[in-house]
């Protein structure tokens, strides 16, 4: 009996930390995604105050930053989906353990259709947009 006590509490502290990584993966993703933004808009500001001395680079230095920051938005997104697929595994792991073991509270939360609106799925699509609107309106 103590043997299988064992057994369980080690799936129930494998299974919390593998939710605790992955949130930590999400959370320092997100972060150097958003600190990479800010730097490449910067960096577009920057060619826009200086287009006096520039103005050869100001179009294509923009486009070729949208674009950069385009891939990046969508390594980031494709990123956070496996993470949120992992969670998704370890949550369903997470039932069975509880069904077969007894009650345990959830550790993810309750979760429901708009669960995929997290900012970690919608920050870099809504991004994606605004580098699209930004190549469109200077190649106009």
């Amino acid at each position: 009996m103590a043997e299988n006590e064992i057994d369980k509490m080690e799936m129930i502290d494998l299974v919390l930390k593998i939710l605790d990584r992955e949130d930590s993966l999400i959370n320092a993703r997100m972060t150097w995604y958003l600190t990479i933004q800010g730097f490449i808009i910067a960096g577009i500001s920057l060619l826009f105050t200086s287009r006096d001395k520039f103005a050869e680079f100001v179009i294509p230095g923009t486009v070729s930053l949208s674009i950069l920051a385009i891939a990046i938005s969508l390594a980031v997104f494709f990123a956070v989906f496996r993470a949120r697929q992992v969670k998704k595994t370890m949550e369903r792991y997470w039932n069975t353990i509880k069904n077969e073991y007894g009650f345990f509270p959830n550790p993810i939360g309750n979760t429901s259709w708009y669960s995929v609106f997290t900012p970690g799925q919608v920050v870099p699509l809504l991004l994606i947009v605004f580098w699209v609107v930004v190549i469109t309106g200077v190649c106009k």
